[in-house]
């Protein structure tokens, strides 16, 4: 198995998990009588799960960036659950900040192009707990990893 099969392989299965995780704890709620999913837009209810993955794909794992995000966004499939992306990738235009939701995806681009930054990393938390208020939240990072002081390797 080359390098590249072995972290495709990786890859295949996080995007499996991802997809249980979000699937189930995305689910919308039915009206038993016609089976129609229930919507929570326009109530102050927060969500059951806000999940918030750091993806620094600026290096070899670029490849992979396009299916990632949109496992991802097929995975948020009910008003139960948000999930928010921090996005490096290969352009230089600076960090995206992608939130998800079953009412849509906004998207912007942050100063920023360090995905390891403490602080924009501690701001995008802060801002993934307020504008996604939820019961219960999980980061995700999503990466090669670093040394023992590094969040994730970015390159």
């Amino acid at each position: 198995m080359t390098q590249w099969e072995g972290m495709a392989c990786r890859a295949f299965q996080f995007f499996i998990l991802t997809i249980l995780v979000i699937g189930v704890i995305g689910c919308g709620e039915s009206d038993q009588s016609t089976g129609a999913e229930t919507s929570t837009e326009g109530v102050d209810e927060p969500f059951e799960w806000t999940v918030v993955f750091v993806i620094p794909n600026d290096n070899d794992l670029s490849p992979l960036a396009s299916t990632i995000e949109s496992e991802i966004r097929a995975g948020v499939v009910g008003p139960r659950a948000a999930a928010v992306l921090l996005v490096d990738d290969e352009s230089n235009d600076g960090l995206r900040r992608v939130s998800i939701t079953n009412n849509g995806v906004s998207e912007e681009t942050l100063d920023s192009d360090d995905a390891t930054d403490v602080e924009v990393f501690a701001k995008t938390l802060r801002w993934a707990s307020t504008t996604h208020r939820a019961r219960r939240h999980a980061v995700i990072l999503l990466g090669h990893g670093g040394q023992a002081d590094e969040i994730i390797l970015d390159e």
